[in-house]
């Protein structure tokens, strides 16, 4: 008797312990499920996200890219006259919301057109040529002075403006961002690459000329 009693008591035991590890195994797997869920999510692009990787030459005037700022809002195209779209600025200087002319830059003006503009591609049209239209981007290269006069000042004349993300975080503004890529002919040169850029506030009124050497905006040193 005394042996069954134990036998049973010990088996008890063994069984226990079993749903245990089971217990053990299935609440492992599921912290594990969980590490690799959160792990393989990327982070928020618009949270310590870089400016990119957009680079190439025109006329020799280099362009590396420190800095990406975006607008929405009016802006005055190649011809002169006001419309509306997104525009893009990259530079080797660090442009922000509040500055984006800089002495002895170099920089890219991208602008698409449209009432509104979402993620797509949007086709580079010679500005000089032709006037763009909703759906269609301009660009411009800018390599300027000391004093922001043109140095190097060209109109792209082919390429494509891609739009991978145009977010705007109501809830937090400084997390609002533009991201895509720039594949772009110029008559003296090509700029490529990958960009994210912050979104500032709306732009309702000059931004500066299209081209940063004629522009009248202030010229940071």
């Amino acid at each position: 008797m005394l042996a069954r009693s134990f036998g049973s008591h010990l088996s008890w035991h063994v069984r226990a312990m079993e749903v245990v590890m089971r217990s053990f195994s299935i609440i492992s797997f599921v912290l594990l499920s969980a590490t690799f869920a959160f792990g393989c999510s990327a982070p928020s692009s618009s949270t310590n996200a870089p400016t990119g990787t957009v680079t190439g030459a025109v006329s020799s005037a280099e362009l590396k890219t420190l800095s990406a700022v975006a607008r929405y809002g009016t802006y005055f195209g190649t011809s002169g006259q006001p419309t509306r779209g997104l525009r893009i600025l990259l530079s080797d200087n660090p442009n922000s919301c509040d500055i984006t002319h800089f002495a002895s830059a170099t920089m890219l003006d991208v602008r698409v057109r449209g009432a509104s503009v979402g993620p797509g591609t949007y086709p580079i049209v010679d500005a000089v040529a032709q006037t763009p239209q909703a759906g269609q981007a301009e660009a411009d290269f800018n390599a300027v002075d000391a004093v922001c006069k043109d140095l190097v000042a060209q109109t792209g004349t082919s390429g494509n403006v891609i739009l991978k993300t145009v977010e705007i975080n109501l809830t937090t503004p400084s997390a609002s961002h533009v991201s895509g890529s720039v594949d772009l002919t110029f008559a003296g040169g090509h700029i490529t690459g990958d960009f994210d850029a912050v979104l500032c506030d709306d732009e309702s009124g000059d931004a500066g000329a299209s081209n940063g050497g004629s522009s009248t905006t202030t010229c940071a040193p």
